[in-house]
Formats: C-alpha cells, sequence, structure tokens
C-alpha cells in the first residue's frame, strides 16, 4: 500500500515533483494508493484529486456528505470512498478552550506569485489590514480582554510582516512559531473566508465566521452537499465582521442550535476511532 494525506505527485518533497516521479512511478503502479485527505473537502477540487488526474484506489472522507463531492466533482465510485472520520479529528477531543479569537485566511492562487507592491494594492491585503486596525474591533477586544491570534495561510506568509502591529492583544504568528492544530483547539471563535479549516472548527461545535469580502476571486467553487452557509455565519463587510463578533461575545462563546445541527449532520461519527475504522477498512480492502 502506498498512504498518503494527499497523493503520491504532491509529496515529492525534497526532490523535484517530476523527479520523484521517474524514480517511484513504477514500484507505486504496483501499489494499492490510499488518500487519507488533511482537511475535509468543501469544494470542487477536481483539478488537484481526480480519479482521471490521480487514480486513487480508496480515498478516506468524513462524512456521507463529503462522500457525494468526493464522488460527484472526483469521478470515484462508492466503494472507492470510505466513510470512517478523519484520522486528525481523534486530536480534536478532551480539548480546553480559551476565550480567544483566531483569524486565519486561507491563500489565494491569483496573489500566489505576487510582489510586494501588487500584494500591498489587494483587496486581501487590505480587508485584513483594515480589520486588526478597525477601532470598534480594538476597543471590543480591549473592553472584554480577548487575545486575538493572526495567522495567514503558509503561502502567503511571506507577506505576514507587512500586517504586523504592536497591540497587546494581538499576535502574529506563522508556521515556525505556531502548531495549526493547536490554535484551532485552543481557540473559541475562528475567523476565515474559505478555509476547510472551518470545518475543524464546527466538528468542535465552536462558531466560525466566513469573512467572503471577494466571492469572485476565491479559487475554489463551492459545491451543494456542504455549504460555507452550513459551516459559519458568512459576512462580507468589515463592518459585518465586528457586528458578528459581538454577537458571539455576548453569547459567551457558544455555538447557536441550527449550527450544532449542521454539525450533527454534517460528521457521521464524533468519535476518537476515526485512525481505527481507517486501518480496519484500509485491511479489508488489502486482504
Amino acid at each position: 500500500t502506498y498512504i498518503s494525506a494527499w497523493t503520491f505527485e504532491e509529496c515529492s518533497y525534497p526532490r523535484p515533483k517530476q523527479q520523484f516521479i521517474n524514480m517511484f512511478k513504477k514500484q507505486l503502479n504496483q501499489k494499492y494508493n490510499i488518500c487519507l485527505q488533511h482537511g475535509v473537502i468543501i469544494h470542487n477540487i477536481a483539478p488537484y484529486l481526480s480519479k482521471e488526474k490521480y487514480k486513487q484506489n480508496l480515498i478516506i472522507s468524513s462524512s456521507r456528505d463529503e462522500k457525494k463531492i468526493i464522488q460527484h466533482t472526483l469521478g470515484y465510485s462508492d466503494d472507492e470512498v470510505a466513510v470512517t472520520g478523519l484520522a486528525r479529528f481523534d486530536n480534536l477531543h478532551n480539548i480546553s478552550v480559551k476565550k480567544q479569537i483566531l483569524i486565519m485566511p486561507t491563500w489565494r492562487r491569483h496573489l500566489f506569485r505576487i510582489n510586494k507592491t501588487n500584494f500591498l494594492k489587494s483587496d486581501y491585503y487590505k480587508a485584513y489590514r483594515d480589520l486588526i486596525a478597525n477601532k470598534d474591533f480594538l476597543e471590543m477586544i480591549e473592553r472584554h480582554n480577548i487575545p486575538v491570534k493572526f495567522y495567514i495561510h503558509s503561502q502567503m506568509q511571506k507577506f505576514m510582516s507587512h500586517f504586523v502591529t504592536d497591540h497587546p492583544n494581538i499576535e502574529f504568528l506563522v508556521k515556525s512559531t505556531a502548531t495549526v492544530s493547536e490554535l484551532l483547539k485552543e481557540s473559541a471563535l475562528l475567523i476565515t473566508d474559505y478555509s476547510s479549516v472551518s470545518s475543524d472548527f464546527l466538528y468542535m461545535n465552536k462558531p466560525v465566521i466566513m469573512y467572503q469580502f471577494d466571492p469572485h476571486n476565491n479559487h475554489h467553487t463551492a459545491v451543494e452537499e456542504i455549504k460555507y452557509s452550513d459551516l459559519g455565519r458568512i459576512v462580507s463587510t468589515e463592518n459585518e465582521v465586528v457586528s458578528a463578533v459581538q454577537e458571539v461575545i455576548k453569547n459567551d462563546f457558544v455555538l447557536s442550535e441550527p449550527y450544532v445541527q449542521n454539525s450533527n449532520r454534517i460528521f457521521t461519527y464524533k468519535d476518537q476511532h476515526n485512525s481505527e475504522r481507517i486501518y480496519q477498512v484500509i485491511k479489508e480492502k488489502t486482504s
């Protein structure tokens, strides 16, 4: 078997991808290929994980809804997708949550190779730079003494220095100074945009605000089975973000009932036996 959180072609580090493929493709073709996934699929990611291109023998999924997404958008058959829950979910239990806000926007394809001058002109930069400088937002976190952790996607962290401000309640973090899984577990509220980490938060029954100020620049295509609105409250302006945060604080960071119901619907299992189920299904498929 070849078991990966992504696929063979995307796991070639430290070798260049083509060199890695040339070295091991023959052996790989003789293996049973299993994709564990590294996050819930909430988008149409056909270019990245399609059956036609990546030819996985088995994909692990978190729920019946996600299985439908994998079948409809990636082209896998019913018996090629197993609903076991993701291995990473085993670590999302018995957590200690602080009244802390995590701001974690994802990356943008059109900004990936951009230079500093053009990045500083982008809506992405202006939206998040303005949010963390918003007077009402700062007054609110000061009044309630709420720490804020700011962590942009690793693909965008080369621009992190341009976001940094000197405020006692806001900490700016990068890969070398933080562990994403720990940030997700310890924070009480997530502000993101299109990131699938929103599903981890919903799994833990914690509130999510989706700040979608640029829906036309999102490089992911939405799907029907799991909508952004199922995962969290969608807002499109800075003032709406501040109002939504204010409401969450007022409700003592408790997830509202409709989202609790969504969480129970979207995730088939909520226990610490995901890895065990994955092991059993791989054993059955390969025996």
